[in-house]
């Protein structure tokens, strides 16, 4: 059995969310073009997305947030489609899952998106999920993805579905080795059952995208990469968390 660490090397002095904020993380990020777009285009889309990003995060009302989400849950079901990132036809990036690492953190964002996870103020940030190396044979269409939708709960997502989103972009843990990113996916495999906004962090039974990715984290290493440390980890809690970095953006 795996032993986990016991503390994280941020634990003795995490650095503060909000200061954290300031350095604009992932500014130089290197950046994946889809056709008939130019690099200046792209640093100015993606220094806009990061700055209402960041307030996003900073203002965000985690209680008031999660009942907005509850009720869009709830009329997703109703209406029986997808909750937690449908294609949103504004635009979308060349993601193809080629040169992704293993147990790479990968956060769409569409902030143009109706959907729940994007309407409400969680950064524009709308999906999450882990990437498993093993399952991607250099097709767009191969199930590589591990995470959650309302449709099938936990489950794998192949890069074509990513395809929809304005920005794919990449994320690793700080100070995860290869063996943490391996062994994260491995535990992201082990988990099943139906989606559930409301869910805690820690519970087994209901999960939601950007838990699975947290939980695999924590699970396999005991690293929090969730930024503000509450009750709910939003994919934009991933992506501002001072224990992750930006790797690649697709645009």
């Amino acid at each position: 059995m795996r032993t986990l660490k016991k503390i994280s090397p941020w634990n003795n002095n995490p650095p503060k969310l909000q200061d954290y904020l300031r350095n604009n993380e992932g500014e130089d990020v290197p950046i994946v073009l889809s056709p008939g777009r130019t690099l200046e285009e792209a640093k100015q889309f993606i220094k806009e997305a990061d700055r209402q990003s960041r307030k996003a995060i900073l203002n965000k009302d985690e209680k008031k947030l999660l009942q907005q989400l509850q009720e869009a849950e709830k009329q997703a079901e109703r209406d029986s489609r997808d909750f937690a990132a449908e294609p949103a036809g504004i635009s979308g990036n060349s993601f193809s899952g080629a040169g992704t690492r293993h147990g790479g953190i990968l956060l769409g964002y569409d902030a143009g998106n109706a959907k729940a996870w994007c309407a409400y103020s969680i950064s524009g940030y709308c999906h999450a999920g882990i990437w498993n190396m093993n399952n991607y044979q250099g097709n767009v269409y191969d199930r590589a993805v591990r995470t959650a939708n309302t449709d099938e709960g936990v489950k794998y997502e192949n890069a074509d579905y990513w395809q929809h989103f304005q920005e794919v972009r990449e994320m690793k843990v700080i100070f995860a080795s290869a063996a943490d990113e391996n062994y994260a996916v491995a535990m992201a495999n082990t988990y099943s059952g139906p989606y559930s906004i409301a869910s805690t962090k820690y519970s087994n039974d209901q999960w939601y995208c950007s838990k699975v990715v947290w939980r695999a984290y924590w699970d396999a290493s005991r690293y929090d990469i969730d930024g503000d440390g509450g009750l709910l980890v939003a994919p934009g809690d991933i992506r501002w968390s001072p224990r992750t970095s930006s790797v690649k953006v697709w645009y």
